[in-house]
């Protein structure tokens, strides 16, 4: 789990914690926060995705819509993968 993220990947962190979820959070912001956090990216058949950080497995598809908005209910399943990875507003610090 990183201790710090740059700026731009703490203020996605933030989104993604944001009640009532975002319509709007760009799909490839979430890819780059899952990379800064030292996480792979595997493609899977068709839109499938597989996220991995410290072991532990995320499943997901990528946004059919020209692949640019998340949907909500991605959001919150992202929001309980990185809890599940440690990986909370709470347990990172901007960058000093």
């Amino acid at each position: 789990m990183p201790k710090s993220l740059s700026n731009k990947h703490r203020k996605t962190l933030l989104d993604i914690w944001k009640i009532p979820p975002l319509t709007n959070l760009k799909w490839t912001r979430v890819e780059a926060l899952i990379k800064s956090a030292g996480g792979k990216i595997e493609q899977g058949n068709g839109s499938r995705v597989r996220f991995i950080i410290d072991g532990r497995v995320g499943r997901f598809h990528t946004p059919h819509k020209n692949g640019i908005n998340t949907d909500k209910g991605a959001i919150s399943s992202l929001r309980k993968y990185l809890t599940d990875c440690g990986i909370t507003p709470d347990s990172t610090n901007p960058e000093e």
